[in-house]
This record gives structure tokens, C-alpha cells and sequence, in this order.
């Protein structure tokens, strides 16, 4: 693989031009429900306009846990917040 510093200064040749194949961008939505210790929340990531993933998280001072939600708990997540990939 091109070295990535020659590419982004435009010093490789075209044989070592970097292909990528996709760039893709997936948008998240932070719901903060509480802040400090302990906090909790939701994260959202939506990929083309819809909600594909998410979870539920909560950390205090030094610890952390994450609970991955299922497709109806994440829509259930981005209805009763009104969350939408804009």
C-alpha cells in the first residue's frame, strides 16, 4: 500500500494511488439523559437516512458499561426522541 503521508502530498506515482473501495459516512445521534457520575444515554447511527444500530450506556467514575439494543428497542429509541439522520 502507498505510504499514506506521500499520497496526501501528492508525491506517489499513479500506480500507487490509493483505490478505496467505498466511502461512507454514518451519522450519530447522542441522547444525554444524565451527565457526570453516573451518566447514561443512547447512541444512534443511522446509514442512508435510517437508524441501523445503536445503544444504551452508562459510566461511572471509571466504569463503563454498553448495552446493544435490537432493531425495535433502537426505532422504539428514535421515535420517542424524534431523532432523524439530519
Amino acid at each position: 500500500m502507498a505510504d499514506i503521508e506521500s499520497y496526501l502530498s501528492g508525491q506517489q506515482s499513479d500506480d500507487d494511488m490509493l483505490d478505496p473501495l467505498e466511502i461512507s459516512e454514518r451519522v450519530e445521534k447522542h441522547v444525554l439523559l444524565s451527565w457526570g457520575g453516573p451518566a447514561d444515554g443512547f447512541r444512534i447511527f443511522f446509514k442512508d437516512g435510517e437508524a441501523v444500530e445503536g445503544y444504551y450506556y452508562k459510566a461511572n467514575w471509571g466504569e463503563y458499561q454498553q448495552i446493544d439494543l435490537s432493531d425495535s428497542e433502537v426505532q422504539q429509541v428514535v421515535d420517542a426522541f424524534g431523532l432523524d439522520a439530519c
